[in-house]
């Protein structure tokens, strides 16, 4: 377990398992209800990565640090259920896991996306700027 100073700050895992905390009030961000669930070996949380681009975030509960981090993309159905396990997943195995929702600045019905009765097309670009705004979320927190 890592020790921590007054001097030396928030190591990165406690500043990223604080987030869980922190992050409650986020989850109204969410455009289609998620039901809350608790993952084993994952702490888990809904952060704005910037430009009000809303993610799920994992991290692992145990392991040494600095952990190695994934941006995951979600298909064509937003960010729904199976790949917020899917980022749980990845952090029970030791990794930290940023989930851009890439329909966050959608106005479109997030519900009816969600059931498939709806279609976002992204193009190259805009897939570029979700995965690259949760590139520089992982980038900006502290090791």
């Amino acid at each position: 377990m890592e020790k921590e100073t007054k001097e030396e700050g928030l190591s990165r895992r406690s500043f990223l398992m604080g987030l869980g905390g922190g992050a409650i009030g986020t989850v109204a961000l969410a455009g289609a209800a998620m039901p809350e669930r608790n993952y084993i070996g994952a702490n888990t949380s809904w952060v704005d990565v910037g430009e009000g681009t809303r993610a799920f975030l994992t991290a692992p509960q145990q392991g040494k640090t600095p952990f190695r981090a994934i941006i995951l993309g979600h298909e064509r159905y937003g960010l729904v259920q199976h790949t917020l396990d899917l980022a749980a997943k990845f952090a029970a195995y030791g990794y930290i896991c940023v989930a851009p929702d890439m329909a966050s600045h959608w106005k479109g019905d997030k519900a009816a996306l969600n059931r498939g009765d709806a279609r976002l097309t992204l193009t190259a670009d805009q897939i570029k700027y979700y995965m690259g705004k949760g590139l520089d979320y992982l980038l900006a927190q502290p090791q």
